[in-house]
């Protein structure tokens, strides 16, 4: 369902597996790398960048606004069933490098920052 998804932001996947997760990168993220990549967030669009927000940036500044929905698509899991169904990373540099969605094989495995960052407790 993710690689579907994703698919159909017309990017190139690499997917890659090891023994606790399945890893699924799109360079460029074919919504907020790409507007990186167009120049869509500098003249004459403008596109808002976040200067930072806890939640909507992971903690970064200046994230791009679009890319704010990835977040989400990691909390609002964790809020209705105790985990994320994939764990979103968004890139350092979008555009340039890729973001990732982590897909772990123990939903137990997957490590506490992805739930600090939220502020959130991993469930024991």
């Amino acid at each position: 369902m993710l690689t579907a998804g994703l698919r159909g932001h017309l990017t190139p996947l690499v997917i890659e597996e090891d023994d606790e997760k399945i890893t699924v990168m799109m360079n460029p993220c074919g919504s907020g790398g790409r507007a990186v990549i167009d120049g869509s967030y500098g003249p004459p669009r403008n596109f808002l960048k976040i200067k930072k927000h806890p939640l909507m940036t992971l903690g970064k500044e200046n994230f791009p606004a679009y890319c704010c929905h990835c977040p989400f698509q990691d909390l609002i899991p964790i809020e209705t069933t105790g985990y994320p169904i994939w764990v979103t990373e968004p890139s350092e540099n979008p555009g340039i490098e890729p973001c990732k969605f982590m897909l772990y094989k123990d939903k137990k495995s997957i490590p506490d920052i992805y739930y600090q960052r939220f502020g959130k407790v991993k469930p024991s």
